[in-house]
């Protein structure tokens, strides 16, 4: 995003230089125009209170919304049900961690944005795929005509579950890294076109700076994992469930840097 777009967008979204939250109804078009690239929604708590979830109902008004301009809505597609039926115990096991964010929860929120995609004509982008459960829906959705693109990330492609140690919190991410033959079979998804992008907006750290104590985690990752440290995952061994947050952040960063990594 260059300076000049960043700046054309501020006056949109913030023109007196306060947040204007409910202002910013009505004025995707504007931002649309000026050039934004895509939105992003949530439609599982991840721990910001300014970046709520979109209901199914919501969801469906905001691609109608989106689409009169054919604008891009990107979805970070986990069903807050099924993430809140499948509570994190305390415990430092990775299959733990993993059996919290089961693949029905993809499947599932994956199923209700084509729905919404298909019923409002809007573009739509999956982000951060783990889960090759939803290949088959996906693949179905794009041979009807469904406008959709979908992204998984490197470290879904280079690890597996079966690799990760247990209270190894640097390899943490929701959804999470799952197993070899889920591995396999997104990687064959991409061969076959399902899968449009390898890319990724977690998080990563540098190999030295990895944190495993919840002091230094938030220090090191500050505001995008609070809710992380205040214990989501349980990997830390708390005992709250909570939906986690990942960062944002410059997608080159997170491809120069991120891939190597995740993939030590």
């Amino acid at each position: 995003m260059t300076p000049e777009l960043i700046f054309r967008a501020s006056q949109i979204i913030r023109p007196d230089g306060v947040n204007c939250r409910k202002r910013r109804r009505g004025r995707r078009q504007d931002l649309h125009e000026a050039g934004i690239f895509g939105f992003k929604c949530f439609l599982l708590d991840f721990g910001l209170s300014d970046f709520s979830p979109l209901s199914s109902e919501q969801l469906k008004a905001a691609m109608a919304e989106i689409a009169s301009f054919d604008g891009l809505l990107i979805v970070h597609a986990e069903d807050p049900d099924v993430i809140l039926a499948n509570p994190c115990p305390p415990t430092t096991r990775y299959a733990d961690f993993v059996s919290s964010r089961p693949t029905l929860a993809e499947t599932r929120a994956i199923e209700t944005v084509i729905d919404a995609a298909r019923s409002a004509g809007c573009r739509a982008h999956i982000v951060h795929l783990s889960s090759a459960d939803a290949v088959p829906a996906l693949a179905a959705a794009r041979q009807e005509g469904v406008r959709l693109t979908v992204a998984t990330c490197p470290h879904y492609l280079a690890l597996s579950a079966e690799d990760v140690a247990n209270g190894a919190t640097q390899f943490k991410s929701c959804p999470p890294v799952r197993d070899a033959a889920n591995r396999d079979r997104l990687w064959q998804a991409l061969a076959d076109g399902v899968i449009d992008f390898v890319v990724s907006d977690h998080s990563p750290q540098p190999a030295g700076a990895e944190a495993t104590g919840q002091r230094r985690l938030r220090r090191r990752l500050g505001r995008y994992f609070v809710a992380a440290t205040r214990a989501a995952s349980g990997l830390d061994g708390s005992a709250k469930p909570r939906p986690q947050p990942v960062g944002g952040g410059s997608v080159d960063v997170h491809l120069s840097g991120g891939f190597n990594w995740h993939s030590r």
